[in-house]
Formats: structure tokens, sequence, C-alpha cells
């Protein structure tokens, strides 16, 4: 089995926080897990309240173990966080050709009122859509 060092994980997870953690809060289309701006949507509405098991129910990972070292690394992040974001709101939803990988454009609004863009890969499951926790580059 893959075993991640404490380094590569570390650098992992913060790609993915960079990407997806530091929004808090906003809009978007709903739809839950049946389309990647719902999925993107009801994910932080768990967020924003703090429900981290639906909040990691939408990380694509490959066991409970990387779900749950995934979810500590979130909470961290969540407490050290000195500038979360306000508000968010989703500006584009592309899909691959083959209808399995989503990018998900989104502003952020921190609570200092500077803005950022920032995009977050998401992939079709069985159980509907995940988001891809590191991602390097383009969703697709």
């Amino acid at each position: 089995m893959f075993r991640m060092t404490n380094l590569v994980f570390k650098m992992m997870v913060s790609a993915m926080i960079c990407g997806t953690m530091m929004v808090s809060c906003g809009g978007g289309s709903g739809g839950g897990k049946n389309t990647p701006s719902g999925a993107f949507d009801d994910m932080y509405k768990a967020y924003l309240k703090r429900d981290w098991n639906t909040y990691a129910s939408y990380f694509n990972v490959q066991s409970e173990e990387e779900r749950a070292q995934w979810l500590a690394f979130a909470k961290g992040m969540t407490e050290a966080d000195k500038n979360p974001a306000a508000k968010y709101e989703i500006l584009s939803e592309r899909l691959s050709d083959d209808g399995t990988k989503a990018e998900i454009s989104v502003k952020i609004v921190h609570t200092d009122g500077k803005e950022s863009t920032d995009k977050n890969c998401f992939v079709k499951t069985d159980s509907g859509w995940k988001s891809v926790m590191f991602s390097m580059g383009a969703c697709f």
C-alpha cells in the first residue's frame, strides 16, 4: 500500500487547501452530488457548518484512512486561517469531453475584502461528484 511521507502529505494538503479550503461561504447552483457545481456548493455548506463528516464525504479518496488524514489537516488549517473567505461565487463549470471530470472556477472574497479566483477539480464517481484533493495543473 502507498504510504505518504509527512512532507509529501503536507505538500499535497497545502495544495488542496489553497485550492478549496479557503472558500468559506457563498452561493451556487445547488444540485448536490448530481452536478459538479452542486457538489462544490454542498461541500462548502457543510464546511461552513463545520459538518466535517459531510464535508469529508466529498473527498475523492481511496480509503477511510486517507479521508481521515485529509480531514485532520483541513480542520487544522481552518483553525489557523487568519483571513478566511467571507463569500464565494461560482464563475464557471467546465466538463471534460467524456463528462467524467470537471473544473469549477470560483471567485473568493476574503474577510479583509481582497478577492481571488481559484479552480477546483472534481471527478464523477458511482456515488456522485467528488473533489480531487490534489491536482497539479489542469483538471483534465
